[in-house]
């Protein structure tokens, strides 16, 4: 490597089949078809304020150890957390202004420890699931509980048009009914795009897991 300056030392991106089909045509529709989707409420992206996007994303409590260097024949060992709440799932809601709604984290239990509930930042919400994902229930119940109500004490007009993704976990008959009454445009992302279409995943997501990720190691060595 230092005889090659040129070259580094980098994970590679996996990129599966269904993203790899992805083509200029088909993101060309999913315009199109979003255009018409908006009609009337076209205008809606000229104030970013009412433009919103949602996504979520895992944090490890444990991450897994990088590729690390030793002496020969010596063993090596690199830093692990003995948490049996292995990791986190929180929901992350922007405008295009770069202001941020009130966060959603679930966690991995039955009951959230008061220590938990007692830290967590004033606005935030806290799930509960048995494996601390994102159900249909859980987002219907921030988007009326946290979202709406945010909205409103920030006094942005609706509607608000939302993009996300389509996983089954954020859509329900009860989510698309309280939307329409509320002024809740929701936009899904055309099928395993969100590494072009989804703001969050491709700008902020990398470099937050990247500064948690060295930040949980510097704990864990303490």
């Amino acid at each position: 490597m230092n005889r090659h300056k040129c070259l580094s030392q980098k994970h590679a991106e996996y990129v599966n089949g269904a993203r790899g089909s992805v083509t200029e045509e088909k993101m060309r529709k999913w315009f199109a078809e979003s255009t018409e989707l908006l009609g009337e409420n076209m205008y809606i992206l000229n104030y970013p304020e009412r433009v919103f996007n949602m996504d979520e994303t895992c944090f490890y409590l444990a991450p897994k150890g990088e590729l690390i260097l030793g002496p020969c024949g010596s063993n090596v060992y690199d830093e692990q957390t003995n948490s049996n709440k292995k990791n986190i799932t929180t929901l992350f809601a922007a405008n295009a202004l770069g202001n941020w709604a009130p966060l959603l984290t679930i966690y991995k239990y039955e009951r959230i420890p008061a220590k938990i509930a007692q830290s967590a930042p004033p606005g935030w919400g806290l799930g509960k699931f048995e494996n601390s994902w994102m159900t249909s229930e859980t987002f219907y119940e921030y988007i009326a509980i946290i979202f709406v109500p945010h909205l409103i004490d920030s006094n942005i007009p609706r509607p608000v048009v939302v993009f996300l993704d389509g996983h089954s976990s954020h859509l329900s008959l009860r989510l698309s009914k309280f939307c329409r009454e509320n002024g809740l445009i929701l936009i899904t992302l055309y099928p395993n795009s969100t590494h072009i279409l989804q703001p969050l995943d491709v700008a902020v997501f990398g470099p937050l897991k990247s500064s948690w990720k060295k930040t949980k190691t510097m704990a864990n060595r303490q």
